[in-house]
């Protein structure tokens, strides 16, 4: 297929899919209401409020509210224009590295069932997958000091992205002038990390280290953790392995994914489907290494039928949510309970979260109960909970207002 006509199916595609950007129940309100809160009362995260990653995520959701207002479909932007840069940095890196064109690699990509179902999802992975590849692609190009530079940038939205250091040292290991300024570099920049410990004080450490230690690594692992693996990596894993054995190449690169897929298994007991969104690349090159197109678009095909229902759960209005917001268009005071649900409430309808406490998840609230008395003591006008949503968020005192059936379902209590 020629490169011209990938070009264009994919500049039409992203147009198509400015079309499904609906308010989703995901994380992404929770960051969008912080930069909100961060553009208009000057808050500053770690300081003022829990933030549990990196700040450069919510920077630049700040920097864009800032300009240009508060906006949802702005923030859902984000993701999608990584996405659509990702899947040409892919198709430029896998011609540099194995030294032949597969421009169909760029549509692998775009309309791989992650991004389908999180291309509009604001979760914070996507821009620093598009850094990490723009990484590898100045690596080869050359340019390590842009390399070393566009990796540390990667980190400080997600530390996750860490592990891609391991794998540039690791693949170019024969390149040893580019490998050891770039190692260079990347030190270098490393020690901006001191800088934003500075800034941002102890709590900077506390929250975006010491937290994670404590809630989401460990032996045990959550059920539903592996089922998320099951119904959309799985697959993947499955199909990238049976065409390693048919491919006669053994390169380095194709043990890569498998490798990073274990290690995040291994040491999350608490985890997502975006967090593997770091070893797709790899598995696309895989597949676009098969040389038999026919059978490729067949197993690739399937694999996205596979998962049509998360990709029209993430493309299509939540009517649950739909009526908790028009629940709470003329509402004022102050709402909390289900993370996301009271951020989206928080950002659409400027609701008040009690003592900016926006981050209520319930291992957070388990390592600090602290906090849930607090909440409980101040009373809040509103709670908002979801099936997902413990026992401890229900406080006494409230009458239930609203319940909105949904995936999941949804309860809103008004204090009597």
């Amino acid at each position: 297929m020629r490169e011209r006509y990938i070009y264009l199916i994919l500049f039409f595609a992203f147009i198509a899919r400015l079309f499904f950007i609906y308010p989703a129940y995901s994380d992404e309100n929770i960051y969008f209401n912080m930069a909100k809160n961060m553009a208009e009362k000057g808050l500053v995260p770690y300081r003022d409020f829990f933030y549990a990653h990196p700040p450069f995520h919510l920077l630049l959701l700040f920097a864009l509210f800032k300009l240009f207002g508060p906006n949802m479909y702005l923030g859902k932007l984000l993701p999608l224009l990584s996405v659509l840069v990702s899947s040409f940095l892919l198709s430029e890196i896998y011609s540099l590295f194995f030294k032949r064109r597969k421009p169909y690699l760029s549509l692998l990509f775009f309309f791989s069932p992650q991004a389908l179902s999180f291309g509009t999802v604001g979760y914070g992975m996507w821009p620093p997958l598009m850094l990490s590849l723009l990484s590898i692609y100045f690596f080869l190009k050359k340019k390590p000091l842009l390399s070393a530079l566009s990796l540390i940038f990667a980190c400080f939205f997600r530390y996750l992205f860490l592990l891609y250091f391991p794998i540039l040292i690791t693949l170019f290991r024969e390149k040893k002038k580019e490998l050891r300024e770039f190692i260079l570099y990347f030190l270098l920049f490393s020690s901006s990390f001191l800088l934003l410990s500075l800034i941002f004080g102890q709590k900077f450490l506390s929250q975006t280290i010491l937290y994670h230690l404590k809630s989401k690594m460990g032996a045990y692992q959550n059920p539903i953790f592996y089922s998320r693996y099951l119904t959309m990596n799985l697959p993947l894993l499955f199909i990238s392995f049976l065409f390693f054995l048919l491919s006669k190449e053994r390169r380095l690169v194709f043990y890569l994914p498998f490798l990073l897929d274990a290690f995040l298994l291994a040491i999350f007991k608490v985890g997502f489907a975006h967090y593997f969104l770091i070893s797709l690349p790899f598995y696309l090159f895989i597949l676009a290494s098969f040389e038999q197109k026919d059978i490729l678009c067949l197993f690739f095909f399937l694999y996205v039928v596979l998962n049509y229902p998360s990709i029209l759960y993430h493309n299509t209005p939540n009517k649950g949510i739909e009526e908790v917001l028009r629940y709470f268009e003329d509402k004022k005071g102050e709402v909390w309970g289900d993370s996301i649900l009271m951020n989206l409430v928080g950002f659409k309808h400027n609701l008040e979260i009690p003592f900016n406490e926006f981050d209520s998840d319930p291992i957070r609230m388990e390592l600090n109960p602290d906090v849930l008395e607090r909440i409980r003591a101040r009373a809040p006008d509103y709670l908002v909970l979801s099936e997902n949503s413990p026992r401890t968020f229900f406080f006494p005192g409230y009458s239930q207002e609203l319940f909105a059936e949904g995936l999941p379902d949804f309860w809103v209590f008004h204090k009597i």
